[in-house]
């Protein structure tokens, strides 16, 4: 029994790894079951030689921690998967400083060729503003604030927005039409906690997804009166 604990130590060092880094966390949680096993294993393999690199190097330097290890403890102290357990622990610990969520979110939509996804990533990294519209014509403006990146079912997937209009897509022109304006409300009436008014948007039902430029739109709008009169 304790061999076989042994013997999994380097694959659960690979998974804790895995799914910690910011690297690969995102695309580790679409993985599937015999995938993800592989690739804590291959993380696990490599994590083994390093541990027994670092051991023979370092081997005089383990010998009061095997020490304090049998004062404390029933079970006999082994240096290469205590380093192996050590090192899958502090993995993500360093990496993620190199490595930053938001990035690390926008490149697994890039890798996945997902446009809405890696849009809605770079609105929550940007803090671009961008317009959704929906399969019931209905449009909204804001910012990210949740992607659905670490879902594994897209059709269950949802996104969170954090919107200063909404408005809709003309039934015959599809031109967008705005209708309500948060973000003066929120100016004349500040609130502590704007979460209060983000939305939640199955992704299922958006239709588009495009960064929206407020100023464009106005310079538009003002172009197409100065047409029609």
């Amino acid at each position: 029994m304790l061999e076989l604990g042994k013997a999994l130590i380097p694959i659960l060092a690979g998974y804790w790894a895995l799914t910690r880094l910011h690297l690969t966390h995102y695309s580790i949680v679409r993985d599937s079951g015999y995938h993800l096993f592989f690739k804590a294993a291959l993380v696990g393999t490599i994590l083994f030689f390093v541990a027994h690199i670092l051991v023979v190097v370092l081997g005089p330097a383990f010998s009061p921690i095997a020490a304090a290890w049998k004062l404390h403890s029933l079970i006999p102290f082994s240096p290469t998967p205590t380093t192996i357990a050590v090192l899958g622990l502090i993995l993500p610990i360093i990496g993620n400083r190199l490595y930053d969520k938001e990035r690390a979110a926008t490149q697994a939509a890039k890798r996945d060729g997902d446009l809405i996804e890696l849009l809605i990533a770079e609105s929550i990294e940007d803090q671009k503003l961008i317009e959704i519209s929906l399969k019931n014509r209905k449009s909204y403006i804001g910012f990210g604030i949740v992607s659905s990146i670490e879902t594994i079912d897209k059709d269950e997937a949802d996104i969170e927005l954090l919107p200063t209009a909404s408005g809709y897509r003309d039934e015959s022109t599809q031109e967008l039409v705005l209708t309500d304006n948060y973000a003066e409300v929120l100016e004349e009436h500040p609130y502590d906690n704007y979460d209060d008014f983000r939305i939640v948007i199955p992704m299922s039902e958006i239709v588009s997804a495009r960064v929206f430029d407020p100023v464009a739109y106005t310079i538009f709008q003002e172009m197409k009166e100065d047409f029609s009169v």
